[in-house]
């Protein structure tokens, strides 16, 4: 079925000069200046209040279905719905009104930014999955704005990436929202009338079994919705995939669906059971409720990002002891060439003495006595040439300086008994890592999953091996100064 995309937004890019009718009439107060985009239902275009300048979206139905009651009341139904939520989650409505042509429309806020499906697209083309974190955070504000409209009675029935937009804010932050609550969501909450089973709603890749089967409408069809979007946000790709419609619809109503660890294994335990329930073909067996995976989101990502910080404290723990050991070893070497001299001396004086006490008076050897002090003490002479010292410093520290290479050796240690190609990349990552660190930029998250990588490595299969070793890969490029 064509894919409705009347909720097109602006990304940046002027509104079209395609010559329209409608572009420079007035509706509701805003003058049209443009068209933005169009789809299966209707055309939006691109709309400003004079006197203010405020600029909204206006989505308009196409001439065929206008003037089908069912449909406009619907539409109006959905407008007055959405405007009931009261999220910032979900697209605001801002009034109805008419075309000059006596054609229906809404008139609701214009978004600045990116729909999700072009964001995926984009790491798909560099053949990797989002980074978890980033993930977890766009699935948590996903459930909370559905938390909200379910609460609100609202069933969105069509949620898929090309109907997630990520906002861009002025201090470029950015945030979901929700769109297409309106006129692609022609459904009511019941069974849906067996007179309208030729007419699907959805879209077939994220369509929940019991949706595709014409059954109740319920909030657990936008989790099932849901969790195809977490899939392949995680995943980098759909859990069912074929080019033939019936097909996809058959394998969502009764294949099981993979996990994701099959195709990330360095993604949590929970997280995997999480988005294995969501896909469950039976809706009493998903989640209770939207609000419920939020909680469970929240919950993983804060034990994430503990588990990074504790971490990050060993990591940097491990380097302070190696200073410390030079400063003992130094006193020791640098005394004992003094001491070997003096008692060298010192013996030469004793034989000198000895020598010459046949031939002298009695009162000689007091005479003899007397000068060996003063050429005891010409020894420090020698111990004048206290530059010497720090040469025996610079021997002993000299082979500490390869105390540095040694936190390469730590690093080789963590990976013995992988191909010597493998480990070397890893050593790698590991020098990128600490360089991107002593910048002051946060890897925490990368070399936590560097970390379960090179665990997974030790015991993988043929195939697990491969994926894991495209995934240092990417890592390697990621971190690359």
């Amino acid at each position: 079925m064509p894919d409705d995309e009347d909720d097109l937004q602006s990304s940046g890019r002027a509104p079209t000069t395609i010559r329209d009718p409608v572009i420079g009439t007035e509706v509701s107060g805003y003058r049209v200046t443009g068209r933005l985009g169009s789809g299966g239902m209707g055309v939006v275009y691109e709309g400003e209040q004079p006197l203010i300048g405020k600029r909204v979206a206006i989505k308009v139905l196409r001439h065929e279905i206008a003037e089908d009651p069912e449909v406009v009341q619907r539409l109006l139904a959905e407008a007055r719905a959405v405007n009931q939520v009261g999220h910032r989650g979900i697209i605001d409505v801002f009034g109805v009104g008419h075309l000059p042509d006596g054609r229906r429309c809404i008139v609701m806020e214009l978004l600045d930014g990116e729909p999700l499906e072009r964001v995926l697209e984009a790491y798909q083309r560099q053949h990797r999955p989002m980074p978890l974190l980033d993930a977890l955070v766009i699935l948590e504000e996903i459930f909370s704005a559905l938390a909200a409209a379910h609460t609100a009675g609202v069933i969105h029935r069509d949620l898929k990436p090309s109907n997630i937009f990520l906002c861009k804010q002025r201090d470029g932050t950015q945030f979901v929202k929700l769109l297409d609550f309106g006129i692609a969501k022609l459904g009511v909450l019941g069974p849906t009338p067996s007179t309208r089973a030729s007419m699907m709603v959805g879209t077939p890749g994220f369509m929940a079994p019991e949706q595709a089967q014409g059954g109740t409408v319920g909030p657990a069809m936008d989790l099932y919705a849901a969790g195809v979007v977490a899939f392949e946000l995680l995943t980098g790709r759909q859990p069912f995939e074929s080019a033939n419609v019936m097909e996809l619809l058959l394998k969502h109503q009764s294949s099981r669906p993979p996990r994701i660890a099959q195709f990330n294994p360095t993604l949590p335990a929970d997280l995997d059971a999480l988005i294995d329930k969501l896909l469950s073909k039976s809706p009493a067996d998903r989640p209770p409720s939207a609000e419920a995976v939020r909680a469970e989101l929240l919950r993983i990502h804060a034990e994430l990002r503990g588990e990074t910080r504790h971490q990050t404290l060993v990591v940097e723990r491990e380097p302070t002891p190696a200073p410390v050991e030079p400063p003992l070893v130094v006193p020791g070497p640098s005394r004992t060439p003094q001491l070997i001299f003096g008692l060298a001396a010192l013996s030469l004086v004793i034989g000198l003495v000895i020598a010459f006490r046949p031939e002298a008076t009695p009162v000689q050897p007091t005479v003899v006595v007397t000068p060996p002090p003063e050429r005891v003490v010409e020894p420090p002479p020698p111990a004048k040439v206290e530059p010497p010292p720090p040469a025996p410093v610079v021997a002993v520290i000299e082979p500490v300086k390869p105390v540095k290479p040694l936190a390469k050796p730590v690093k080789t240690a963590a990976v013995t008994g992988l191909p010597t190609e493998i480990a070397r990349r890893i050593e790698r990552i590991e020098r990128n890592l600490s360089k991107a660190e002593a910048a002051g930029d946060d890897m925490s998250s990368i070399r936590r999953e560097l970390t379960v990588v090179r665990e997974r490595l030790k015991n993988a299969s043929a195939a697990d091996a491969e994926r894991l070793q495209f995934r240092l890969i990417d890592l390697e490029s990621e971190t690359a100064p």
